[in-house]
């Protein structure tokens, strides 16, 4: 088995550590044992991959655009910081993934009838819908709130006046003040 994922991203391949793929999977409780109806796993590694990819590409491009941009590589720090968003990414693309699949199981939505028994995997769509929901608003927050700690943390910050020199002003009247506590 591979260490790795490799998804097609446009031009490019993005390569996703296996162990983020795994923790994901995890979260979604998407294994054979757990699976009764289905065999196997609902979800393959290059579907995980791919909303670890789209949650990773979110965080970066969500202001304010901090740098250097959390990549697969510097999210495996084991620093705290990169402790904490790795699993707040882990979770949002579990809240991405049970949308994906609310949204194939309301598509493949019909009744299966065998004998007196009528059976369909997939009603239960919309409660998959509403738990991935649920998931991807907590991830907007805690993005948001985490990249704001770190532009704090880095002294980064904006001060609006009217007691600047005009000539000094080069953003309409905003003074962008960096590296240093305000």
């Amino acid at each position: 088995m591979s260490s790795s994922v490799t998804r097609p991203d446009g031009g490019f391949q993005i390569t996703v550590p296996r162990i983020f793929v795994n923790e994901v999977r995890m979260l979604l409780g998407d294994s054979p044992e757990s699976n009764d109806v289905v065999e196997g796993t609902e979800f393959s590694d290059p579907t995980i991959a791919s909303h670890l990819v789209a949650i990773v590409q979110d965080y970066n491009n969500t202001p304010p655009i901090l740098s250097p941009r959390l990549t697969f590589a510097l999210m495996a720090a084991d620093s705290y910081q990169h402790q904490q968003i790795r699993s707040y990414i882990y979770e949002a693309a579990a809240g991405r993934a049970l949308q994906w699949l609310a949204v194939r199981k309301a598509r493949n939505f019909m009744n299966l009838q065998a004998g007196s028994v009528a059976y369909n995997e997939n009603a239960n769509f919309q409660a998959i819908a509403s738990m991935g929901a649920g998931m991807l608003q907590t991830w907007e927050q805690r993005k948001r709130e985490f990249k704001i700690a770190l532009n704090m943390q880095g002294g980064w910050a904006v001060a609006h006046t009217d007691l600047v020199n005009p000539l000094m002003l080069d953003n309409n009247g905003v003074l962008v003040i960096a590296g240093g506590p305000l």
